[in-house]
């Protein structure tokens, strides 16, 4: 079994909490010899820049010019991705919203549902995640019975996985 990240975090953010989260399941995945890989070829963020060998497989890009590619890179990706293969996407990005229809096993980690507490409508391409989701991660009880008071979904689709304190 393989997994397949997007690159897309790592260009939208140069460090921060969801890239540092991706970054750190990446590695630890590496660690234990799973097949891993990341959609995408252009980064901004120092987690992954800051490894060597990371460092060789993408391309520094500052100034996001280049995001447009890493789209269409997980783009082809996601219409290749075999059914032996988990997606794990890092946002509720709404370019791929097509693609993750044919997505037999996908993993969303939701960190909260504040915004959608706030405004019933908002969310909307957070919702169609969570729905076409096999696995949801939520990072708390509070955030996992806040998606199932909100959106209705199944209580057995939400593993709640605590953040780890290395």
């Amino acid at each position: 079994m393989g997994v397949v990240y997007d690159a897309q975090i790592y260009l939208d953010q140069k460090n921060g909490g969801i890239s540092r989260y991706h970054y750190e399941l990446f590695k630890g995945m590496r660690q234990l010899g799973c097949r891993v890989r990341l959609a995408g070829l252009f980064v901004k963020n120092q987690y992954l820049l800051s490894e060597n060998q990371l460092k060789k497989s993408f391309i520094y890009d500052p100034t996001s010019s280049f995001a447009i590619f890493n789209k269409l890179i997980l783009q082809r990706a996601l219409k290749r991705i075999s059914s032996s293969t988990i997606f794990h996407p890092a946002n509720s990005y709404q370019h791929i919203i097509p693609e993750i229809s044919g997505v037999k096993n996908m993993v969303f980690t939701i960190h909260d549902m504040i915004i959608e507490k706030q405004n019933k409508n908002a969310g909307a391409e957070k919702l169609v995640y969570a729905r076409q989701a096999s696995k949801i991660i939520a990072v708390s009880e509070a955030t996992k019975k806040d998606i199932i008071d909100l959106w209705g979904i199944a209580s057995d689709k939400i593993e709640v996985i605590y953040h780890d304190h290395p």
